[in-house]
C-alpha cells in the first residue's frame, strides 16, 4: 500500500515505511521523523519555483513534473519505493499543506500505474492503471473521477454485477455505463478526498476478477 500525508502530521503507526519526497529538509522536523530521503523524487527546485511564483499553472507543473520523474536518478529511486510497498505500506511526506496542489498525490498516482502507463506519462492520453488529472470541487465537495475499466473476455457480465455492488465506506460508483472502444465501461467514482478515490479504484475496482486494466482522471476545472 501506499499513502500519503504531509511531513507536519502527527506520525501514525500506520504509516509504514515514512518516505520523504521534498528536494530540501523540512524545517523543525527531526530526522527521527522519516525513514529514507529520497531527494530525487520531489520537483527540481527551478520547476517549483515556477509554479509558486505563478509562472506555470497546476496543469502544467504536472506535465513537467511527471516527464521529471523518468530521468534514471528518480527511476532508481522509485525502484526504492516500489521495493519498500511489496514488504508493506510506504507514506510519501512532503510539507505541502494542500494535498490537492501537490506532487505527494501526483507521485502515489504514478507508483500506482502499471508499467506500461509509466512508459507514457509523457502522452496526452494516459494508458495506465491509474492515471490523475487536475482535480476540482463541485459544490458538493466530492472529488468525482471517471474510470475508464477493461474486461477480461466473457467477464463482462460479472464484472458489472461487482461494479454495481462497490459502496465504500467513504466512496461510492455513483454511474456505471457500457461503452464501446477500447474500454468495456466508465465509471463515475465519488468521493470526499483525493486519497478516498483512489482507494476505491485500487483497493474495490482493481481487485475485482475480470478487471485487467483501469484508466482513472479526476475531473478538471477549465476557465
Amino acid at each position: 500500500m501506499i499513502a500519503a500525508k504531509r511531513i507536519y502530521d502527527p506520525p501514525g503507526d500506520s504509516d509504514g515505511t515514512r518516505v520523504l519526497i521534498m528536494r530540501l529538509w523540512p524545517r523543525g522536523i527531526r530526522k527521527s521523523r522519516v525513514d529514507v530521503w529520497l531527494k530525487e523524487l520531489g520537483p527540481v527546485l527551478p520547476l517549483l519555483r515556477a509554479f509558486r511564483g505563478g509562472e506555470l499553472d497546476w496543469a502544467q507543473y504536472t506535465q513537467r513534473y511527471l516527464a521529471g520523474l523518468e530521468r534514471p536518478e528518480a527511476q532508481a529511486q522509485l525502484a526504492q519505493v516500489r521495493a519498500a510497498a511489496k514488504d508493506g505500506t510506504v507514506t510519501l511526506f512532503c510539507g505541502c499543506p494542500d494535498e490537492t496542489r501537490c506532487h505527494r498525490s501526483l507521485l502515489r498516482a504514478y507508483l500506482l500505474d502499471s508499467p506500461a502507463s509509466r512508459r507514457n506519462q509523457s502522452h496526452a492520453t494516459p494508458t495506465g492503471a491509474l492515471r490523475r488529472c487536475e482535480m476540482t470541487k463541485g459544490g458538493s465537495k466530492k472529488m468525482r473521477a471517471y474510470v475508464l475499466i477493461e474486461t477480461a473476455p466473457g467477464k463482462t457480465k460479472a464484472v458489472k454485477k461487482e461494479l454495481a455492488a462497490i459502496h465504500g465506506s467513504d466512496s461510492t460508483v455513483a454511474n456505471l455505463d457500457a461503452v464501446t472502444g477500447p474500454f468495456d465501461f466508465i465509471a463515475v467514482v465519488e468521493g470526499p478526498t483525493l486519497d478516498a478515490v483512489g482507494r476505491l479504484v485500487t483497493d474495490e475496482i482493481g481487485s475485482i476478477d475480470g478487471v485487467t486494466r483501469t484508466t482513472t482522471c479526476l475531473a478538471v476545472a477549465i476557465g
